[in-house]
């Protein structure tokens, strides 16, 4: 038959275990949750840098046009 101590050892032991693999479910869903996130700001990234490049391609067609109109022709096709 197990003593006291030994039977506190036992149950130390088990409660040690169970917040263990709480430890690590919890670990798990941390990494899940951060790499959802990271991968939507990777996204949003490259949307984000989409939409600068299209704005700066176009205000410097735009600024072309002005400068070719000013000039006093008008450039029908730029190649």
């Amino acid at each position: 038959m197990a003593t006291d101590p030994e039977k506190l050892v036992v149950s130390l032991s088990a409660d040690i275990r169970k917040y263990e693999n709480s430890l690590n479910r919890a670990m798990g869903q941390t990494n899940k949750a951060a790499k959802s996130i990271e991968t939507r700001f990777a996204g949003l990234n490259k949307k984000i840098n989409g939409g600068f490049n299209a704005l700066t391609t176009g205000a410097a067609g735009h600024q072309r046009h002005l400068r070719n109109t000013r000039a006093g022709h008008v450039v029908l096709f730029d190649i």
